[in-house]
């Protein structure tokens, strides 16, 4: 199967609604995501003043967990997740147009998870399969 985004569960340890410049700052960071900082382990991958990607390392299902989370916030402040099979990256390998898909994916995934918080209905997104 192809990579793709598809739904996954809820969302945890969500802070409710984030406002408009949460929003904004959140889709700035989202769209700092470097191809390469998705796949070297647990830190900070993007940062804006409100909003920071965080690579919260590999689940036990071999999935990359990463999470937009709201800076300064003690507790509930995760407003985006994606988790993405390792082999995705693995299969996009050092293909560069591979790789800019994946990426887009990635990108996609916690936007919809964003978008899903801001909708009342926070669910975390995956990016699954593998490139031929």
């Amino acid at each position: 199967m192809p990579p793709l985004v598809q739904q996954g569960g809820a969302m945890r340890n969500t802070p409710g609604t984030p406002n408009r410049d949460m929003r904004r700052d959140a889709a700035t960071a989202i769209a700092g995501i470097q191809y390469n900082d998705v796949w070297r382990g647990a830190g900070t991958i993007s940062n804006t003043d409100l909003v920071r990607v965080d690579n919260q390392g590999t689940t036990s299902n071999q999935e990359v967990n990463l999470q937009a989370q709201l800076n300064g916030v003690k507790g509930k402040s995760t407003i985006a997740t994606a988790l993405v099979q390792q082999q995705v990256g693995t299969t996009a390998g050092n293909n560069v147009a591979w790789q800019a898909t994946a990426l887009q994916l990635i990108q996609n995934a916690l936007t919809q998870s964003l978008n899903s918080l801001v909708a009342g209905t926070p669910a975390q997104f995956e990016v699954v399969g593998t490139f031929p």
